[in-house]
């Protein structure tokens, strides 16, 4: 008798343990994946409404840190997945040795209405330079010797033009802001501004545009400049695929949200990050001249990022530009 209820004792007890054990199974494990971004407009928008709750996902939990060293964060190996800009993951991949692929597109040289671009050569409304012809023998001013946008305007005007680096009495760096001040004081002939900073300048009358490069890029490859592109580690991905996808599709469902609340959206960044810059300057950029899109790195997408690639290479950041079929992916 006694045996009998110590067997039903064990048996009991094993019963409980399989259904323990079952339960912790099949429970689902929270899965997080964190990101590293810019804070501009077009990125904030496009994160929003995964940053601050709006959408979530049953199979992720993503994290997005924005701010305005996302590339040193992303290079500093602390993040699985995030942005880049497209010069830099050339040069992380060949000289940093990180492992990172690119999965899609995510910042482009085009507005969500419109195609307008951001990086220009500008002159004051007097010069007489009037084409990218007449840089011979003039000081040039550039946002950064290393950048995508220096290396997409010197390796065009080489092409379209004939014209190198060595052709100009000097070729100086610094930052867009400087750059503009620098212009307007006559201490510079012409000089390649971008970004929002840019945009600004062209709308100042003692401006004018000489050369939008990136019209001249779009001429040459049928597509706007992917100046930054999302990269996942490919560890990362090859442990976790269905989690990268996972947090690709939240990130596809963010944009569209962002997009569809532009107008309320874009007075709340005004206010946050705006300094005296209003709504209707940042909804004009994302509509007219910069925006996140996320797509496939194929066909003429595909050839203007290896051109890009090319063009890194000639001013001399890599010594050869990566291979598509190794730091190309899909989410």
């Amino acid at each position: 008798m006694k045996l009998n209820k110590w067997i039903t004792s064990v048996s009991v007890m094993l019963c409980l343990c399989l259904l323990l054990m079952t339960a912790l199974a099949c429970k689902p494990k929270e899965s997080v994946v964190n990101m590293s971004m810019a804070s501009s407009f077009n990125t904030w928008l496009a994160t929003y409404a995964i940053r601050e709750g709006k959408i979530n996902s049953d199979l992720v939990n993503v994290n997005i840190n924005i701010g305005s060293d996302h590339d040193l964060q992303m290079r500093s190996g602390k993040y699985p997945m995030g942005v880049l800009n497209t010069s830099a993951f050339a040069g992380v991949i060949q000289n940093e040795n990180l492992s990172f692929v690119a999965i899609s597109t995510f910042i482009i040289h085009e507005g969500a209405l419109t195609r307008e671009g951001v990086n220009y050569l500008l002159t004051r409304v007097d010069s007489d330079i009037n084409s990218p012809a007449d840089l011979v023998g003039k000081k040039i001013g550039v946002p950064d010797l290393q950048g995508s946008g220096t290396s997409c305007f010197l390796a065009l005007l080489q092409e379209n033009y004939g014209i190198g680096a060595d052709d100009f009495s000097s070729l100086v760096d610094f930052s867009n802001t400087q750059l503009t001040n620098l212009l307007a004081r006559g201490d510079l002939d012409a000089a390649l501004i971008g970004q929002n900073i840019g945009v600004q300048a062209t709308l100042n009358p003692a401006f004018k545009v000489v050369w939008s490069i990136d019209d001249a890029f779009f001429a040459k490859f049928g597509t706007p400049c992917v100046t930054s592109m999302l990269v996942v580690d490919s560890d990362f991905q090859k442990r976790n695929p269905e989690l990268v996808k996972a947090a690709y599709d939240l990130l596809m469902e963010s944009v569209i949200y962002g997009e569809e609340h532009i107008d309320e959206l874009a007075p709340l960044y005004a206010v946050e990050y705006g300094d005296g810059t209003d709504a209707d300057f940042y909804k004009m950029i994302y509509n007219a001249h910069s925006r996140c899109k996320l797509g496939e790195i194929s066909g003429n997408v595909y050839d203007a990022v290896v051109g890009l690639f090319s063009f890194v290479m000639a001013r001399g950041s890599i010594d050869s530009t990566p291979d598509p079929a190794v730091v190309f992916s899909k989410p």
